[in-house]
């Protein structure tokens, strides 16, 4: 291999074109086989490591948060109800009923910001 890797330019310059184009050719589907190679090798080891320590690379890679209880965080609300305060709304997801209703009366989304 290190033969390869030390070939001389004057050696490459004595190929036709058509030679050189084609070397190119292989050398490029030889690293993108290599790549993918390496990929693959790689995405065993560390789905081995991930079940080592009890783990699915699905649960480490989840963008889900959990919290200290083990259930996932649920977002720190953004918005809430006037009318009752214990109904708020994170800004993501869903509207809930008592917005959409308030909304529909004509009030800004900006009147309910905590």
């Amino acid at each position: 291999m290190d033969n390869l890797a030390n070939i001389a330019v004057e050696q490459l310059t004595s190929l036709s074109l058509k030679e050189l184009l084609n070397l190119q050719s292989n050398i490029s589907k030889a690293i993108d086989i290599r790549k993918e190679t390496n990929k693959i090798e790689f995405l065993n080891k560390i789905t081995s490591l991930a079940a080592e320590t009890g783990f699915s690379l699905d649960e480490l890679l989840s963008e889900k948060k959990i919290g200290a209880k083990g259930k996932p965080e649920r977002s720190a609300p953004k918005y809430r109800n006037p009318q009752n305060p214990k109904q708020t709304w994170p800004g993501h997801g869903r509207k809930p009923q008592w917005l959409l209703d308030q909304l529909s009366e004509g009030k800004e989304l900006d009147y309910f910001l905590i």
